[in-house]
């Protein structure tokens, strides 16, 4: 049995256990490492054992190089695909269900950060908000220059600029700001969601929040913006592999 790992069923346990509590010896006749039905004969009567295999993971890095390998396999009517936040599978076989082809799927970094926002509230100052959208995630000097210029007066008013949060910011401030419209009440940002798809940007809609009194600003993204994000991505990726392999049956969610 040397390198050879499994996993055994509750009932082959406590055949084991059975089998030390009458001392008697317990030989293994039959091992196969592609056979799931092992046999053990202990005395002098012969039994069968079902053993689970180890699993068996293989990994890849793109969606051709998963569509490729499921290619080359000698009966694909046993596969199916899975797609979920995380991974992209390739079940090889349904009916034994140890060997995938996994394909992980790990999220950018301007996506991992709008995607903490979205949970937990972060005020950020002037030079901080206009270095997050400049250097994380890319916004156009167009945008960013709006931001830069918005001016703060000493008791916290802002001068120059509309601004997002009315109940932030108070009347005599409202009044000042009418016919201001330069800052944004929401952007629109082109975002990678994964890094395995370079070319695939979506849109994430945020909101715009200024807390007037502290001189800070917020980003905050639409309520479920996130999670709608990712189920655009999870179609786009289920709409390649159906088109590509439609003689596998492609779902959501892991096998």
């Amino acid at each position: 049995m040397k390198g050879y790992n499994a996993m055994i069923t509750s009932d082959a346990l406590q055949l084991l256990i059975d089998t030390s509590q009458e001392s008697q010896k317990a030989e293994i006749i039959h091992i196969d490492a592609f056979d799931f039905i092992k046999r053990v004969r202990i005395g002098n009567t012969l039994h069968e054992i079902s053993v689970s295999p180890a699993p068996i993971d293989h990994c890849v890095h793109t969606l051709k190089s998963l569509i490729d390998y499921s290619e080359h396999l000698e009966d694909s009517t046993k596969s199916q695909f899975w797609v979920s936040d995380d991974y992209v599978t390739l079940l090889l076989d349904k009916n034994l269900r140890h060997e995938n082809v996994t394909m992980p799927l790990s999220f950018t970094k301007p996506f991992m950060l709008l995607r903490d926002l979205s949970d937990k509230l972060t005020w950020y100052n002037q030079n901080e908000f206009v270095r997050m959208l400049r250097l994380v995630l890319g916004v156009d000097s167009t945008i960013t220059a709006k931001f830069r210029r918005l001016a703060w007066s000493s008791d916290g008013k802002s001068t120059a600029e509309h601004m997002h949060g009315s109940d932030k910011i108070g009347k005599s401030i409202n009044s000042q700001l009418e016919n201001s419209a330069d800052i944004p009440e929401k952007l629109e940002l082109e975002i990678l969601v994964y890094d395995q798809f370079s070319n695939e940007k979506r849109v994430v809609s945020c909101a715009i929040e200024i807390d007037s009194r502290n001189q800070m600003i917020a980003l905050i993204p639409l309520p479920n913006e996130i999670n709608r994000v990712i189920s655009v991505m999870k179609d786009y990726i289920f709409t390649a592999l159906v088109e590509d392999k439609i003689d596998i049956p492609v779902y959501y969610g892991s096998p």
